[in-house]
């Protein structure tokens, strides 16, 4: 179907759009929009070379006016409002209640570290994995140590450090209106991470692993921007990111603990790969710790003594997982708590305790690690022949 030259609307065309037009309930924005380009085009195409709009009498108008005419008088006979643009009235958009979220409770966390069962081909996998991660880590590191270094080239900068520490809140805004202009935050970063984690190395990392490298960044170089640190360090390919963590626990990076019914086992998932952990369900830590709620999970790949080391891939790597529980560390029944309150006055060479159901006492500081004189003495004698056992030539040039 051909559109109409010149903006004029011919009878075909119009039956055409009659037949093809879904129904007015069902009408979208677009179909909308092209009603109000028609209309424009329409009355153009009629307007005289005077500039005066003609008038136009009832029965003389185009088919497609006449049958938007027909639509306004069939909406104002139902009680509705036209929506093409043309209504006085102004449409009103619902008003939606806002729910406030309530912040989400902050609860303890504790570590319990598992090994893993890995064979050739996924610690092949998982080295690439993070060597991907190492060098998005220093492309997000370069990027926010630009980013940086314009914020404190600003004069601005100065003047905010002129600022006198008593002054709290003036340097605050100072500094943070600086933070904002320049783009140095936590979260302008994750926006830069968006943006570096496309092509190869989006295959190797989601959108929350990203997230998190680009938190350790920015936490990295906030400590050179308060003064806790002189400078950054980048992964080079020697050293290489030997961890990785996740935010949560139910996509990318995440560990799966199986029910009793199909065998206690439990697995770290990552991309294609599912490992198995070693799981010693006899050990009392082991077991109260996987009877919590895992919050997220850390890969960690730790330097073997030698590659022919137990459970070290080709490189000499071991591999383990860390699971950040919700909850308190296990207790051994060996470390018992008191419920007495101790004041101790600590010296030089002694210690004073002053219990409150119990004698005071005075004792010295460290008295296991009290040396042995005679037994240095006899240590350096041996010592001492032994060296002029092995050089005789300077023992006999020094007599």
């Amino acid at each position: 179907m051909h559109e109409p030259r010149n903006g004029v609307c011919t009878r075909q065309y119009a039956k055409t759009l009659k037949k093809k037009s879904p129904t007015l309930p069902e009408w979208s924005l677009a179909w909308q929009s092209l009603i109000k380009v028609v209309s424009y085009l329409l009355t153009a195409a009629y307007r005289k070379s005077s500039g005066k709009a003609p008038v136009i009498h009832p029965g003389d108008e185009q088919p497609f006016l006449s049958r938007r005419m027909d639509m306004e008088l069939a909406f104002q006979k139902q009680g509705m409002v036209y929506c093409s643009g043309m209504s006085n009235k102004p449409k009103k958009s619902p008003q939606r209640e806002k729910i406030e979220k309530e912040p989400r409770p902050k609860t303890p966390t504790f570590l319990l570290e598992l090994p893993l069962e890995v064979n050739a081909g996924q610690a092949k996998r998982i080295r690439g994995h993070l060597e991907a991660g190492r060098q998005f880590y220093n492309a997000v590191l370069s990027e926010g140590q630009r980013r940086l270094q314009r914020m404190r080239d600003d004069p601005a900068w100065q003047a905010a450090r002129a600022l006198p520490p008593t002054h709290k809140h003036e340097r605050a805004a100072a500094f943070r209106a600086l933070r904002e202009q320049y783009g140095f935050s936590e979260y302008a970063l994750h926006v830069s991470a968006k943006r570096a984690r496309q092509a190869w190395i989006a295959d190797h990392l989601d959108a929350v692993l990203a997230q998190t490298l680009a938190t350790r960044a920015y936490h990295a170089l906030n400590r050179v921007c308060l003064g806790k640190a002189r400078r950054v360090r980048f992964k080079s390919r020697g050293r290489g990111l030997s961890s990785i963590e996740n935010k949560r626990n139910d996509t990318g990076l995440r560990f799966v603990l199986h029910k009793p019914a199909e065998g206690n086992q439990g697995y770290l998932i990552w991309k294609d790969d599912q490992l198995a952990a070693r799981i010693d369900w006899n050990d009392p830590v082991v077991k109260y710790g996987l009877e919590h709620r895992i919050k997220y999970v850390h890969l960690v790949q730790r330097k073997a003594s030698s590659p022919h080391a137990k459970a070290a891939d080709a490189q000499g790597y071991r591999y383990g997982v860390q699971l950040a529980l919700e909850g308190v560390p296990y207790r051994k029944p060996k470390h018992t708590v008191g419920s007495d309150t101790v004041g101790a006055d600590v010296g030089p060479s002694t210690i004073a305790l002053v219990p409150r159901q119990a004698e005071a006492s005075l004792e010295v500081l460290c008295e296991d690690l009290v040396p042995d004189e005679k037994a240095v003495r006899r240590l350096q004698r041996q010592m001492d022949r032994q060296r002029r056992a092995a050089n005789p030539l300077v023992n006999s040039s020094a007599d």
